[in-house]
């Protein structure tokens, strides 16, 4: 029989991932960190990683910007203001970059991580029982009450992504900075086609142009995001006891990639 594990990670995404590596870069060994999941998340959209926890060959991704960014940020958020999320753009239109893929590498990266267990959705009290039985807790998302206060300031935002399948073999993101075309974003990968919406689109006028344009089979997601003015917590704030919330939303950091959540666990872990 096992012993207890020292350390438990609670999430199923790519944060969950990186937080096992930082697990180990703090000197942990793989049996004595846990990984706790409702479900592994689904990549929908324009999801690549910049790192990988372990040696994999990059894919050549081109990301295309169709019109301008004033035009994208009117498209995406309603304010021409909002241009962090496109600044590569302004000397030019196509940026191509070696990155890695998550559907190439998550059965990988999962499958190297010996202890796994799936459990329920997490209550206040769930959390204090774990905290008391491990060193440290890593949990990849906001407490209830946080992500309730951001939602209500307008921060965190419900966009619809449509996907279908297709017969291409390229990984293109393209980002419309026309006024002309109803979508925001558009995921190229092999076999696949997400195109992105703005937040509050009518999903009827969205199945309505999907279907016009030959994708009358395709499914419709709405995957969460936040304003790229949203104001991220401070270290402290993540912070509760031998707790320590990573990842994107569980930051409220805009510009976080899950790679980060490698060094800051790691760093949490050797400074508790």
């Amino acid at each position: 029989m096992l012993p207890e594990p020292k350390v438990s990670i609670i999430g199923g995404g790519l944060s969950a991932i990186y937080a096992y590596w930082g697990a180990i870069d703090a000197g942990y060994k793989p049996l004595e960190i846990q990984v706790l999941h409702n479900a592994f998340a689904p990549t929908v959209g324009a999801v690549f990683m910049y790192e990988s926890p372990i040696p994999w060959p990059t894919k050549r991704v081109t990301s295309i910007l169709l019109g301008s960014s004033d035009v994208y940020a009117i498209n995406q958020w309603s304010d021409i203001r909002v241009t962090s999320a496109h600044k590569r753009f302004v000397k030019t239109n196509i940026v191509e970059e070696p990155l890695y893929l998550p559907e190439e590498m998550l059965t990988t990266l999962w499958g190297i991580i010996p202890r796994k267990a799936e459990c329920p959705l997490f209550d206040n009290d769930d959390f204090k029982r774990l905290k008391k039985k491990r060193d440290a807790v890593i949990c990849t998302f906001a407490n209830s009450d946080k992500r309730q206060e951001y939602k209500e300031k307008g921060f965190l935002k419900i966009f619809p992504v449509h996907s279908n399948r297709s017969d291409n073999h390229d990984y293109v993101i393209i980002y419309n900075g026309t006024a002309h075309v109803p979508w925001v974003r558009q995921t190229v990968t092999p076999g696949w086609i997400h195109t992105e919406y703005a937040t509050g689109t009518n999903t009827e006028h969205i199945l309505h142009y999907e279907a016009e344009r030959g994708n009358k089979n395709g499914k419709l997601t709405m995957a969460p995001d936040f304003h790229p003015d949203t104001p991220p917590l401070v270290w402290e704030e993540r912070i509760e006891d031998n707790l320590f919330r990573v990842g994107r939303f569980a930051s409220y950091i805009p510009g976080y990639l899950s790679h980060m959540a490698r060094l800051e666990t790691q760093k949490f872990l050797e400074e508790l």
